[in-house]
């Protein structure tokens, strides 16, 4: 008799496409504050990060979360630089980003948690700055 663990098989095939669509999206994300360049946040570090993120393979592990935060970092800058928000977008987007700092330390059923702040934060990023 085989016993198939159905939510196992729900939850990985969760996060695998999770990670295919950030994957394919994360050229969009990094293009769109491509013109901004300073010492510490460089298109060629953005850059760096994203292929970093992508190498992680279908993992949710530490490192890609710890990639991803700072990829999404370095792009909340310079977002913040390039465009402009009113104070209450701005708001939404700061918890939005602590949500995922928060979330990314951490390994195991978290991952499910790190994938919604992620996700809410590019809805606050569009939000602020559409």
């Amino acid at each position: 008799m085989i016993v198939y663990n159905t939510d196992l098989y729900r939850v990985l095939g969760i996060q695998f496409e999770f990670k295919r669509v950030w994957d394919e999206q994360l050229p969009m994300w990094v293009s769109i504050v491509d013109s901004y360049d300073e010492t510490d946040n460089t298109p060629e570090l953005r850059e760096e990060l994203a292929m970093k993120v992508i190498e992680c393979g279908p993992s949710m592990g530490f490192a890609f979360k710890q990639y991803s935060y700072e990829l999404i970092s370095l792009i909340d800058q310079a977002g913040r630089d390039i465009y402009s928000a009113s104070p209450e977008a701005l708001e939404r987007l700061d918890k939005s980003l602590q949500s995922v700092q928060n979330s990314s330390g951490v390994e195991g059923e978290e991952d499910y948690n790190f994938m919604v702040a992620l996700f809410r934060y590019f809805e606050s990023f569009i939000y602020a700055f559409d």
